[in-house]
């Protein structure tokens, strides 16, 4: 087997007020704040970038009939309420068109998915790396839905085996694929290793199985993820060889149980293939649209649109790798 060579494909399996007194007085206004059960009139929504948080002036906004243009500091104040189920665009030039609604909670902010970024996210990457599954029956490219961690998710556990905590180079490399995916993701969701399975919780147990079916020539491993919806509840890392799990594979794994796809990038950590010069981080812009994505629900489609999201059905998906 070549410990250079990756390459991954995902096979889909059905299986995720106040008072006053009597004086004349000026009465202090002030901006009312997003209703849970929808937007009221006078509400302020920003409208900001993704990647940086900044504000981004001369977008167009659409709610429901009401069309507005985000000020300078890249506000608009609704005129109208606008109910859950209020559908809403939002165009900028330098960001995808953002297609969502208003929905029965509360909403502030419209953060943009940039089209490029300073660290090097272009439109062919976000495509790669987020939209395009790898599955043997593949969707045309950008037809994959955005597959991510459950909302309420703030911790990973990945339980290696015996075997694997035993080998000095093989822990090592699962401490790595938590230490960087935590550090990735920037602190909104932590990896950590644990000797014993919790109970409850997203776990991706970490194991050695050579006699796996899966296991066919030049397989390295596989990770298996399982879906509510699009949403990841957790799973396993599945090695078919101790060799795989002594190797940056085991980052690359790593990075699928959070929803990340293949990079179109040799160096990246995410490339596809297990190739010579092939980083062992994750790079800024791998970084990058890990925290875009936790901005997006799960089920969110190319270009940038959640209204058509993921049912609940539980399913289980195979990604296999050479």
């Amino acid at each position: 087997m070549n410990r250079r060579r990756l390459s991954v494909v995902l096979a889909g399996v059905t299986a995720l007020a106040c008072g006053g007194d009597r004086r004349p007085t000026t009465p202090t206004q002030t901006a009312p704040s997003p209703s849970p059960a929808g937007l009221a009139a006078g509400a302020v929504l920003s409208v900001v970038r993704g990647d940086t948080g900044a504000p981004v002036p001369g977008a167009t906004v659409v709610v429901g009939a009401g069309s507005y243009v985000s000020d300078a500091a890249g506000l608009v104040v609704l005129t109208s309420a606008a109910v859950p189920g209020t559908l809403i665009d939002v165009n900028a030039p330098d960001a995808f068109d953002r297609q969502t609604m208003v929905r029965a909670g509360p909403l502030r902010s419209l953060a943009l998915w940039p089209r490029a970024t300073a660290s090097g996210i272009d439109e062919n990457f976000t495509v790669s790396i987020v939209y395009t599954s790898a599955a043997l029956q593949a969707p045309p490219p950008g037809e994959h839905r955005l597959r991510r961690l459950a909302a309420d998710t703030r911790l990973v556990v990945i339980v290696p085996s015996a075997e694997i905590l035993e080998d000095e180079v093989a822990h090592g490399f699962h401490a790595a694929a938590a230490a960087r995916l935590t550090t990735s993701a920037r602190g909104a969701v932590s990896y950590v290793l644990a000797r014993e399975r919790p109970a409850t919780g997203v776990v991706f147990d970490a194991l050695l199985r050579p006699s796996d079916a899966s296991c066919r020539e030049r397989v390295r491993g596989f990770a298996r993820l399982s879906l509510r919806g699009d949403e990841i509840l957790g799973g396993e890392m599945v090695y078919c060889s101790l060799d795989a799990a002594r190797s940056a594979t085991v980052i690359h794994e790593a990075g699928h149980t959070f929803g990340l796809q293949h990079s179109n990038d040799s160096r990246e950590m995410m490339f596809g293939t297990f190739v010579r010069g092939r980083s062992e981080d994750f790079s800024p812009r791998e970084s990058d649209v890990m925290a875009l994505m936790l901005q997006r629900r799960a089920g969110n489609r190319f270009p940038d649109s959640d209204r058509d999201v993921a049912g609940v059905s539980e399913r289980e998906d195979v990604i296999v790798c050479r």
